[in-house]
């Protein structure tokens, strides 16, 4: 009798372990084989069941570059929001990124999420959607952008400056990293810019943010908010303005 008590409760030891272990193996991400998200803001179709996630693979995200991943449902006006996380490789830690879903333009009226980061080192990510739904399923619409805006020229030749301007279409202050690189030598040259709302920030070559005289080169400006926060433009002048030579400062999608 008292080998028979003996088994059953080894037997519920032995079930206890397996249950608790299928639990944690449950709670914890699994970065099962996924669909690769573009980055160049074309949209994918999905479905999440109830209470359950998906990820995303990104191999080899730019280094400087900021992107921008949203998903929604245009039907679900109503019912928890998806989360949106940002992972590295094997989903056992997260990356610096930050929400914007309530950044014009708002997602907040619909089954929807928005994240968005600049990646410090080119690197593989993970994106992880969870369904906090224990009932319903979604059908949604998935993109990732590279909200990189890129200005193939910038000089200090002959005494020319280069002057961006920088402005900001949303509802909320957005912060970015300027930098030049240099065809010449040095570099690159990097400046903090946050643009308040309704508001323009204008920099100044090489007044503001200084580099060599006689050097020249191209400008990236990645910020983190959603495509489209920041519109750009630039310009190129002698030191009497009598010479003006306009450039552009774009993403790199805006001629799809």
């Amino acid at each position: 009798m008292k080998e028979e008590q003996k088994m059953k409760r080894m037997m519920l030891t032995v079930l206890c372990v397996l249950l608790a272990s299928t639990l944690l193996a449950a709670l914890s991400p699994v970065c099962s084989p996924s669909p690769i998200l573009i980055p160049d803001g074309t949209p994918a179709t999905d479905f999440i069941l109830a209470s359950q996630s998906a990820y995303y693979f990104e191999p080899a995200l730019q280094g400087g570059h900021s992107y921008s991943v949203e998903a929604w449902d245009s039907y679900i006006d109503h019912g928890p929001s998806p989360s949106l996380k940002l992972y590295n490789p094997g989903c056992g830690s997260s990356p610096t990124y930050q929400d914007i879903t309530i950044v014009t333009p708002s997602l907040i009226a619909t089954f929807s999420d928005r994240i968005s980061w600049i990646q410090p080192a080119t690197g593989d990510r993970v994106i992880g959607m969870s369904n906090p739904d224990g009932t319903n399923g979604y059908s949604y619409g998935i993109r990732l952008t590279d909200t990189t805006l890129i200005s193939p020229r910038w000089t200090t030749y002959g005494g020319y400056t280069t002057q961006y301007g920088f402005v900001n279409t949303t509802n909320s202050p957005i912060s970015g990293t300027l930098t030049l690189y240099d065809q010449v030598s040095g570099g690159p040259y990097t400046m903090s810019i946050t643009v308040a709302v309704g508001s323009r920030s204008v920099v100044t070559i090489p007044t503001q943010l200084v580099v060599p005289a006689n050097h020249a080169g191209q400008a990236t400006f990645a910020f983190v908010g959603p495509p489209g926060a920041i519109m750009a433009d630039g310009l190129v002048q002698n030191s009497s303005g009598t010479v003006i030579l306009p450039i552009t400062f774009a993403a790199r999608s805006f001629q799809h």
